[in-house]
């Protein structure tokens, strides 16, 4: 099983999981603790097939079988915990997957400092809390134990690649772009030279690259990066991976910026079907692709469209208890904006206001964009004032 998760080869996933699942059935009759070493491997699988329910259930199994064992197998169940982290994040259990991980960082330093588990818990953790905004923290965690990294352990250790991804993808965050690329081009020499085998990791990897050079206005090589990371999904893995939408609305965004709006269009659109396979409509993927589709008829000039679109979205978001405030932060922006040019500034400002309250509970340093979108407003409403 770990030979195949290492090969990023799905097809041969799914072609031993049912003889996996039998043989742990049969372990666990027999009451033999092997049983949930496989278990927790098998819901990896799961994971990686997009199949997040499946894999929650049997990794919190063999999890808490391995705590009857917990002084034989520490390093699996802290193993199993960050399965458990990724796996939480996809079902929306943004809190959850910051705790376990948290519980699973404490316990593996605690019982080997600086070891491969530790930087594994670092990895993910810096990461989660990135996603949920705690960006000082994710920069400083993952730039401590980055040095540790370079120190300790070899320069083509996977480890180091997911570590140096993350914390291009932090500083990403922050607005230092320059800084993002240097980290992630480096995570992508590492699989290039070390482990291209590795087909999951280094084809999300170099979404991510392409992703930052948009950002840099560096669009035929953002393009030509995104092709790349859709060209190793196709030939290795599938193309209704939830990694292979990723990259499809990555590449819609800069055939946005380039006003070549059919094919934005039909690049958002492929995304938004791939996840609508395997996620629910108010799920924080569906809603960033539906974002991203809003945004493009706004550009269009699709006014109308657009707001319906982003009231939509809103009222998806609504319905999820654990949808990030970034994304419903994001939505108001961009209806502000539509609203102001439409000249409608009583729901222009509603909107800004609400905003200013999402980025705050972001904890954004980005909170001061805001604070620039209400002066333009505030400027703009003012002279129009003066004018009548």
């Amino acid at each position: 099983i770990s030979i195949q998760i290492n090969r990023s080869d799905l097809t041969r996933m799914r072609g031993i999981i049912r003889h996996a699942h039998v043989f742990a059935k049969d372990l666990n009759e027999l009451e033999m603790p092997e049983s949930n070493l496989i278990n927790i491997k098998l819901g990896y699988i799961h994971y990686l097939l997009n199949e997040y329910d499946a894999s929650a259930n049997i990794i919190e199994k063999g999890v808490s079988g391995l705590n009857k064992y917990s002084s034989i197998f520490k390093d699996k169940i802290v193993e199993g915990m960050l399965y458990l982290g990724s796996v939480y994040w996809e079902l929306c259990l943004f809190e959850k997957s910051m705790n376990i991980l948290e519980n699973a960082y404490s316990s593996c330093k605690e019982h080997k400092k600086n070891s491969i588990s530790v930087i594994k818990s670092v990895s993910n953790l810096g990461n989660v809390y990135r996603e949920l905004g705690y960006l000082k923290k994710s920069k400083d965690l993952l730039e401590k134990y980055a040095l540790i990294c370079e120190k300790e352990f070899p320069a083509e250790h996977q480890e180091m690649a997911s570590m140096l991804v993350y914390l291009g993808n932090t500083y990403r965050d922050l607005g230092d772009y320059e800084k993002a690329k240097e980290f992630i081009e480096r995570s992508v020499l590492i699989y290039e030279k070390h482990i291209p085998q590795n087909y999951i990791q280094f084809a999300w990897t170099l979404s991510q690259l392409g992703n930052i050079y948009k950002e840099l206005n560096q669009y035929e090589i953002a393009i030509q990066t995104l092709q790349k990371s859709l060209n190793l999904y196709k030939n290795h893995l599938t193309e209704d991976h939830i990694g292979y939408a990723w990259a499809l609305i990555y590449l819609g965004n800069i055939y946005k910026k380039q006003k070549l709006y059919e094919k934005a269009l039909d690049s958002i659109k492929r995304g938004l079907l791939i996840y609508r396979k395997h996620f629910p409509e108010n799920h924080f993927r569906v809603t960033w692709a539906l974002f991203n589709l809003g945004d493009l008829c706004k550009d269009q000039g699709k006014y109308d469209e657009a707001l319906q679109l982003f009231r939509n979205n809103l009222d998806c978001i609504k319905t999820s208890s654990h949808e990030p405030n970034f994304q419903r932060a994001r939505i108001l922006r961009k209806m502000s904006q539509i609203y102001t040019i439409k000249n409608d500034y009583d729901k222009a400002e509603e909107c800004l206001l609400n905003l200013l309250t999402e980025f705050k509970n972001y904890k954004s340093p980005q909170v001061y964009v805001i604070f620039e979108d209400l002066c333009d407003f505030y400027l703009r409403k003012s002279s129009l004032s003066k004018i009548d």
